[in-house]
């Protein structure tokens, strides 16, 4: 294995590590929020499971790269690693979508933020929340079907 593999196979088990982090995080912001925006009790706690769905997935993404990852070959290690910092961007849009609506409702907020939120991010936001769904199976998808080398005799 060359060293530029090592530090791919480096590289995406930290990526891995940070979004199961950050998915843990935002699972409790989206609760949070659910309960700040009125919602009940059981809307709030079911949102929070499917956004549960999501750690699985990339728990079992870790787990499944920890078992064949150093198996594969550099470009699909590459794929991985481009795979992972796509789940991790479409965090960001969901993230700035809550913080922006949060802070329009503040008198000291600029009226242009409102056109952020409302025209602007609005379509980003629901393919951010599409991708937090779809990129943990991508990912899973190419550690487990991406072809693997051959073990050396």
């Amino acid at each position: 294995m060359s060293n530029q593999s090592e530090k791919t196979i480096a590289q995406i088990e930290n990526r891995l590590q940070f979004v199961v982090t950050l998915n843990v995080f935002f699972v409790t912001l989206m609760y949070g929020i659910s309960i700040l925006a009125g919602n009940t009790e059981s809307i709030s706690q079911n949102s929070s499971i499917q956004g549960s769905l999501i750690v699985f997935f990339y728990l079992l993404n870790y787990v499944v790269f920890e078992i064949w990852g150093k198996k594969m070959k550099e470009k699909g290690l590459k794929w991985i690693n481009g795979s992972v910092l796509a789940g991790i961007a479409c965090f960001v849009v969901p993230i700035l979508f809550i913080a922006l609506s949060t802070a329009k409702s503040q008198p000291v907020v600029p009226a242009w933020i409102a056109y952020i939120d409302n025209i602007t991010l609005t379509p980003i936001f629901m393919a951010s929340l599409y991708g937090l769904f779809i990129v943990p199976l991508l990912i899973l998808g190419l550690i487990i079907f991406w072809p693997k080398e051959k073990a050396i005799k």
